[in-house]
């Protein structure tokens, strides 16, 4: 598993997350891989809501729950497979795949939004070294 710091594009305020492959496997990105965004502080994950746009913490208990697991792609660079820092990626969300995790409109809250906005920076996240 690959532990990073992930932000929007706003280094003032990063969130500590930490990629985890569901099959225990080095995190790649693209191709039928998927991973679980975990908070680094405990052990929960993060999950798409049933409404389709909301994204939420919950238990590691949901960690095989499609709606809480995650596939990564390199934001310009779509054969890309090895992560590095100062990537910026998407994430798509594996149960509804036209989605993926941004922000909302006033960038207030961490948001799903159709993967045909992919090519805004809000919706991009980025990898930094963890503290």
């Amino acid at each position: 598993s690959s532990g990073i710091n992930a932000a929007y594009g706003d280094s003032r305020a990063p969130v500590p997350l930490k990629f985890q492959d569901i099959t225990g496997r080095q995190v790649t990105l693209g191709g039928s891989s998927f991973v679980l965004v975990r908070s680094l502080k405990d052990s929960r994950i993060l999950c798409m809501g049933k409404s389709k746009w909301y994204v939420f913490w919950d238990s590691e208990y949901y960690a095989s729950d499609s709606k809480c697991q995650w596939r990564l792609t390199h934001a310009t660079d779509v054969t890309k497979v090895t992560l590095q820092y100062g990537d910026r990626v998407l994430l798509y969300n594996r149960y509804w795949p036209d989605y993926l995790m941004g922000v909302s409109e006033d960038e207030r809250w961490v948001y799903c939004v159709y993967d045909t906005q992919a090519g805004d920076i809000r919706h991009q996240w980025v990898l930094e070294r963890s503290n």
